[in-house]
């Protein structure tokens, strides 16, 4: 009965000292996102061919950011005193904008091409503390790769001309479902909470070989982010 009870304080201990180095969460925030690469040259092809069509002239796109949102989950396990390793799970919406001023019959008209990429992403980060009192605000340091699976790949057109618009989206199949990336950033975290600044880069063509034409574009995102801590 003795060793018994011996066993069970140590389980008990041990499960203690885990739960005292894990917590988890939820986090949401904005995401503004743009492609990089030879979009710049994408943009300028779409121009091209817009300009081909009858009574349509002066488009010249301009490569700029798509306004998304991210929200997820994640777990924190400590490591060592000011480190930490940090999976999440998340919906990220990610993409571009195409933007250009043109003409059409003499009719001046604001164009926006939105390229709608929306993933599901598990980011594998290590989470660096630049300080070790608990009690103070924490600045840190994360860092590490991920990988995303594309759910929602939309092409919105958004035209506007003497105060009235009209839009419409269609599905794109020419982006690849897979997407691996590298993350950084930096936070602080206050009691029960964090905010947190992260910056994604995009490690492999984000079009496929088909609809790329050649062009080497990879997809990018920064976002600014609340975490809500539990233990």
């Amino acid at each position: 009965m003795k060793k018994l009870l011996i066993i069970l304080g140590l389980c008990l201990t041990s499960l203690i000292s885990v739960s005292q180095q894990l917590n988890y969460g939820l986090y949401f925030g904005t995401t503004i996102s743009r492609w990089s690469g030879d979009a710049s040259i994408l943009a300028q092809q779409i121009g091209e061919g817009m300009n081909l069509a009858s009574g349509l002239s002066g488009f010249d796109f301009k490569n700029k950011e798509r306004i998304g949102f991210i929200f997820g989950g994640f777990l924190e396990y400590r490591i060592m005193k000011q480190l930490s390793i940090r999976p999440e799970i998340n919906y990220v919406q990610k993409g571009t904008r195409f933007q250009s001023t043109g003409l059409s019959s003499g009719v001046e008209i604001d164009m926006n091409l939105i390229m709608q990429n929306d993933y599901i992403e598990s980011p594998f980060l290590l989470k660096l503390s630049l300080t070790n009192n608990e009690n103070l605000l924490q600045p840190y340091l994360i860092g590490g790769p991920g990988v995303g699976y594309l759910i929602i790949s939309n092409i919105k057109a958004k035209a506007t001309a003497d105060g009235d618009s009209a839009e419409e989206t269609e599905e794109y199949e020419g982006n690849r479902e897979l997407d691996f990336n590298l993350n950084i950033g930096v936070g602080i975290k206050f009691k029960e909470g964090s905010i947190e600044l992260r910056y994604q880069k995009g490690l492999q063509p984000i079009l496929t070989d088909e609809a790329s034409d050649g062009l080497d574009i990879k997809a990018n995102f920064f976002s600014i982010n609340v975490l809500i801590h539990r233990h």
